[in-house]
């Protein structure tokens, strides 16, 4: 399957203090250099997704999310911070089936703890934080429109009020911000999907190729 136009954000976010993550999520991986930056990240490997939609443990699923994106900070950063929380949300429902309720926040609250440690900028580490609460956020075409105004609110909220982008805020509308956010938010859902089963990957990815169209024809 093709991927979407990713359209990237037009300034960039201050990487703050330090880059080394950003370079050692870059190309080539260097995991090494990530599990010594973000050892929480330790933690994920071996534990197992004992569920239908899943066929790695979340170490490795992490590992192929982000390589399965562009070579994009934003998206590279959301991916390796997504699915941390789960570790301590695993829970065996009464299917039998592993689950991670509520994981998203605790690993937005997880991005945000790593992202101020590593010295990164407020912008970007509010990005990420966004994009990793709402990772699992289910977008009905229908409901689009809704979705837009949602995610530019929040982009306002959460990223506009920074100085360093602030410039750039006197110039973009609500509805520009949200579908930027959606971009970012699809684009990381199709490699997250791609990094689960095959039967789950292909029954869902045509509702995102969906909503990508339907994106550009928003705009």
């Amino acid at each position: 399957m093709n991927t979407p136009r990713f359209i990237s954000l037009p300034f960039t976010l201050d990487d703050g203090c330090v880059n080394e993550l950003t370079e050692a999520l870059a190309d080539n991986l260097n995991i090494e250099k990530i599990l010594e930056l973000v050892p929480e990240l330790s933690a994920t490997i071996g534990c197992a997704q004992n569920h239908p939609a899943h066929c790695m443990d979340v170490f490795t699923h992490i590992i192929a999310v982000i390589k399965g994106l562009p070579n994009d900070k934003i998206l590279r950063l959301t991916a390796l911070m997504h699915d941390l929380g789960k570790v301590s949300t695993k829970l065996v429902g009464d299917d039998g089936f592993d689950h991670f309720w509520g994981h998203e926040t605790v690993s937005a609250e997880m991005a945000e703890q790593i992202m101020i440690r590593l010295g990164y900028g407020n912008a970007l580490t509010e990005f990420v934080k966004l994009l990793v609460k709402y990772h699992d956020y289910k977008v009905d075409i229908a409901e689009l429109p809704n979705a837009i105004s949602f995610f530019g609110r929040q982009f306002i909220d959460n990223i506009w009020s920074v100085n360093e982008v602030s410039a750039f805020c006197e110039s973009i509308t609500e509805k520009d911000a949200g579908i930027l956010v959606l971009n970012y938010l699809f684009m990381h859902q199709i490699s997250d999907l791609d990094a689960h089963s095959f039967e789950y990957a292909k029954r869902k990815r045509p509702l995102i190729d969906d909503l990508f169209n339907s994106l550009e024809n928003e705009k």
